[in-house]
């Protein structure tokens, strides 16, 4: 198998990613501390604290990643998007003309395109809604410990918001007893790197893996 990856998934995969896990032991980690010093022990109180205190940290440590991968991945992308769809969509236009679309190399070209401008659209629309609900969820846990619960309706709703994009397009391939790798069976798009930035965040989505017996891994800086 051919898995590729670079640089810049920091920022538009394991960003997003490790925040995600992050926010959800948080809130999980937040319920079993207040369910440690309901047991009125000792050591009860000094773990549930602990595991409070830990929890805050975890919350905080979400929030920063994903203010500091969104400002990389997503704005750049956000002033790109105009520049790239407004002459993709004239050639998509120019595509359709009676005579130029019969041939097949021009209905494929159509086809691509338009693809390409229903995505790119998708993302531009969801970004920044579902980038703030993810904000505002890992605020409000940290500074109000035990109020969310481990399926509550912020990830509902973030994960209905990204559902429609589809699974992760990152996987995880692993070679037994010799190496773990993470990345894409293909190379990625600015835009494919955008939706997979909004999928990281759901709680629903995690990495799939596979078991292969050859793995030649690509990495570009």
């Amino acid at each position: 198998m051919d898995l590729y990856s670079s640089s810049s998934d920091f920022y538009s995969f394991s960003g997003p990613y490790n925040a995600k896990r992050l926010l959800h032991d948080s809130v999980t980690r937040t319920l079993e501390g207040y369910n440690s010093i309901c047991q009125r022990t000792f050591v009860g109180v000094l773990t549930g604290c602990g595991n409070i205190l830990l929890a805050r940290i975890e919350s905080a440590t979400a929030f920063v990643f994903v203010t500091i991968s969104a400002m990389v991945s997503l704005i750049y992308p956000g002033f790109a998007f105009p520049f790239i769809l407004i002459p993709v969509t004239l050639l998509n236009i120019l595509s359709r003309f009676p005579g130029i679309s019969s041939f097949t190399v021009v209905q494929d070209f159509t086809r691509e395109t338009s693809s390409l401008i229903v995505r790119a659209l998708r993302v531009s629309f969801l970004a920044l809604p579902v980038i703030f609900l993810f904000l505002t969820t890992a605020g409000i846990n940290t500074v109000v410990p035990g109020m969310l619960g481990s399926e509550n309706g912020f990830f509902r709703l973030l994960h209905w918001m990204v559902e429609p994009l589809g699974p992760l397009e990152h996987i995880r391939a692993v070679v037994p007893g010799r190496t773990s790798e993470v990345g894409t069976k293909s190379v990625t798009s600015p835009v494919s790197d955008a939706e997979d930035y909004l999928r990281a965040l759901s709680y629903r989505n995690y990495l799939t893996e596979e078991t292969v017996s050859l793995l030649i891994y690509h990495y570009s800086h």
